[in-house]
C-alpha cells in the first residue's frame, strides 16, 4: 500500500471517519494517479471505476458512455452533489440504521440507487454498531484536557 495513503483496515473501523471515507478514498487515488490496492474494498474500487472512466472523457458521446456504464454510481453521485433535502434526508434516514427499502419508498428513489449511495457515500453501518455511550466516550478520551471538551467544534 502507498505510504501517501492511511491505512485501509483501520479507515474501516474508525467511527470518526467521514462516512464519504470510500468516495474520499477514491478520489485521492485518482488525484494520486494510483489504483486501488488489494486492500480496497469493492466500493472503493467501483468509485474508483467511475471517477477514472469519467475523468478520461474527452466528449460528450464518452462522458455519456462512461455515465452509463456506471448508472448507479451516477445517480449516487447526483444526490451527493444536490447537497439539499434528498440528501439530507437520506443520510438522516442511513445514519438512523433504517433499512434501505423503507428509505427508498420514503423518498421515491429506487433501492439499487439508496444502496449505492449507502455504500459510497454514506457507509455508517459501523458505526451504528456502537453504543451512544461508546461514542461519547471516544470523542472525550481523544481529548487533551477536560477543559478541551467544551471547544466550539465539539458543541
Amino acid at each position: 500500500m502507498s505510504d501517501n495513503l492511511v491505512n485501509v483496515d483501520a479507515r474501516i473501523e474508525d467511527p470518526y471517519q467521514s462516512a464519504a471515507w470510500r468516495w474520499g478514498r477514491a478520489t485521492e487515488l485518482i488525484r494520486l494517479g494510483l489504483f486501488p490496492d488489494p486492500h480496497d474494498d469493492p466500493a472503493v474500487c467501483a468509485a474508483w471505476a467511475y471517477l477514472w472512466d469519467t475523468s478520461q472523457a474527452q466528449t460528450q458521446k464518452e462522458m455519456t458512455a462512461a455515465r452509463q456504464r456506471h448508472a448507479l454510481l451516477t445517480a449516487a453521485d447526483h444526490i451527493y452533489l444536490r447537497a439539499g433535502s434528498d440528501r439530507q434526508q437520506l443520510e438522516t434516514l442511513l445514519r438512523a440504521g433504517v433499512d434501505v427499502a423503507t428509505i427508498a419508498t420514503a423518498i421515491g428513489l429506487p433501492e439499487v440507487v439508496v444502496q449505492a449511495y449507502e455504500a459510497v457515500f454514506c457507509h455508517v453501518t459501523h458505526i451504528a454498531e456502537l453504543s451512544l455511550f461508546e461514542s461519547a466516550l471516544g470523542v472525550f478520551e481523544r481529548q487533551s484536557s477536560p477543559a478541551s471538551c467544551f471547544q466550539d467544534d465539539l458543541l
